[in-house]
């Protein structure tokens, strides 16, 4: 009998692993006070189950037969198999004359998320730098601010927006009907009337290294995932900005993040 092979590239031994990101890296430990779940769904279940190697040959075949996404997505999987996303996790050094979004970028991001069996969190621990705020000397301004007789209290609260983050609690389970509303009722119109602008803003956000970009139709199967609605902020004299509706509610059951964030 021959020896199974194993079809990870050396490479991957180097990264960390889930374990190592949640107790190594600045992002935070998971906590019970910062917990979003989404009502489980076969869409959800969808990586574990094709990742697993239980299905027959017939069973595989007629799963991708259910939708034109999943052969895609299994497609998908095969190729950033071996597709080394260690770079995605550096500064670029030539950031500043980046003036759109690579799709290089979202296939690297896709072939990080995969390998992180679709836990978008793990991915952005992984990343590091901006994406977690890495980059703060947290301790060395806390004492800049106490050296100025700064508000006690005030420092308190700078401790806790740049450790714990904001919101300071957020305990939700989301329906996967309210999430997929969200979903399919996309962003405002005014993102449209503005998208040059729009993407000029999203190109920006991507150069400080600010976006997670994927694949939009990898939304589906993202355990966990709400989407916010954009809007496109226009005043006379003024830039457009573009911000996130959290008070959007599309029908009269349907539950925006303003309304899971605690009081």
């Amino acid at each position: 009998m021959s020896t199974p092979v194993d079809p990870s590239p050396a490479w991957k031994n180097n990264l960390p692993t889930r374990a190592e990101l949640h107790s190594t890296r600045r992002f935070g430990e998971p906590s019970k006070d910062h917990s979003s779940t989404q009502e489980a769904c076969f869409e959800t279940y969808m990586f574990p189950i094709l990742a697993s190697g239980f299905l027959d040959f017939y069973s595989f075949v007629h799963l991708c037969s259910t939708h034109i996404l999943v052969l895609h997505f299994v497609t998908m999987m095969i190729r950033c198999q071996t597709y080394d996303f260690q770079w995605i996790a550096y500064e670029d050094p030539f950031w500043k004359d980046q003036k759109t979004v690579p799709q290089s970028h979202a296939f690297a991001m896709l072939a990080a998320l995969f390998h992180y069996r679709m836990h978008a969190p793990d991915v952005m621990r992984f990343l590091g730098g901006t994406y977690t705020g890495e980059h703060r000397n947290i301790t060395g301004i806390v004492e800049c601010l106490t050296y100025y007789d700064i508000d006690p209290w005030l420092i308190t609260q700078y401790i806790r927006a740049t450790t714990v983050e904001c919101p300071n609690h957020f305990s939700v389970k989301i329906s996967r009907d309210n999430a997929l509303l969200h979903w399919r009722q996309g962003n405002h119109l005014s993102v449209k009337k503005e998208l040059v602008n729009v993407l000029n803003t999203m190109a920006k956000e991507h150069r400080n290294r600010f976006n997670m970009l994927l694949p939009n139709y990898i939304a589906r199967f993202l355990p966990h995932l709400f989407l916010t609605p954009q809007h496109a902020l226009t005043k006379p004299g003024k830039a457009m900005r573009l911000i996130f509706d959290a008070a959007k509610r599309f029908t009269a059951s349907s539950t925006p993040i303003n309304m899971m964030t605690a009081k």
